[in-house]
C-alpha cells in the first residue's frame, strides 16, 4: 500500500507550488518521490530544490521547525543549503491537495 502522501498527491499540487515560487515549469525535474516529493530547478542562474510534503507525513509546523534548525546551523557556521522563501516571504507554503 502506498503512503497517504502518495495517494493524496496530484499534478495540481505541483502546479500550485510552481505558481507560488514562480518557477518555470519547463525547467523543473522530479528527483525523488516517496514520503517527500523532491524537484530540482534553476532560477536566476542558481540551482534549487523544491520539497513537497503531505501533512499526513509532516505538519507545516514540523517543517517550519526543520527550517529553524537549518538556519540555526547556518548561523553557527555550518555549511548547509539554506531554505529560500517564496516571493510572499514564506518558507512553508500550504497547498491544496485533492483530499483537502
Amino acid at each position: 500500500m502506498k503512503p497517504p502522501s502518495i495517494n493524496a498527491y496530484s499534478d495540481k499540487v505541483l502546479d500550485q507550488a510552481i505558481e507560488r515560487f514562480i518557477i518555470d515549469g519547463k525547467k523543473i525535474k522530479k528527483i525523488h518521490s516517496f514520503e517527500h516529493f523532491m524537484y530540482e530547478f534553476e532560477k536566476d542562474s542558481k540551482q534549487f530544490i523544491l520539497r513537497i510534503t503531505h501533512e499526513s507525513h509532516c505538519s507545516a509546523d514540523n517543517v517550519k521547525g526543520e527550517v529553524e534548525w537549518i538556519r540555526y546551523l547556518a548561523s553557527g557556521g555550518i555549511l548547509v543549503a539554506e531554505p529560500c522563501p517564496s516571493p510572499s516571504g514564506e518558507v512553508v507554503e500550504i497547498l491544496d491537495s485533492h483530499d483537502g
